[in-house]
Order: C-alpha cells, then structure tokens, then sequence
C-alpha cells in the first residue's frame, strides 16, 4: 500500500509595491488566487495559512506572487 503524502501547513505574506494603484487590491487578488486553489486557508492580519501537499502549496505561493 503506498504512503500518502502528509499534509503540511505553509503560511505566507504578501507584501505589495506598487507605486500606482491601491496595496489591499494586490493583497485581494492573492487571496482570491488561495480561494479558488480549494485548500483549506486561512487569513489573518499578517499572514495567510493553508494546509495541504506541499508541493500544490509551494505552487500556490507562486501562483498569488505572480497574480
């Protein structure tokens, strides 16, 4: 019988730049990105937790940086 892969919790952060525009709409694009991944999340003030396979994870923190 093969191992399952163990779920791992991965918090994150997402700390905008941009010099036009409003900071909280990049912080709402992350988070829409974690929402529609159908992960179990998390928000909270500084940081964003998510549980699950660790890989589709790490591809989720890629997936709201570049969003």
């Amino acid at each position: 019988m093969p191992n399952a892969t163990p779920d791992v919790m991965v918090a994150f952060q997402v700390i905008p730049r941009v010099r036009d525009g409003n900071n909280f709409e990049v912080v709402d694009q992350a988070i829409a990105v974690v929402k529609a991944s159908g992960v179990p999340f998390q928000v909270g003030a500084m940081e964003t937790t998510m549980k699950g396979e660790l890989d589709h994870l790490l591809q989720i923190v890629k997936d709201a940086q570049q969003a």
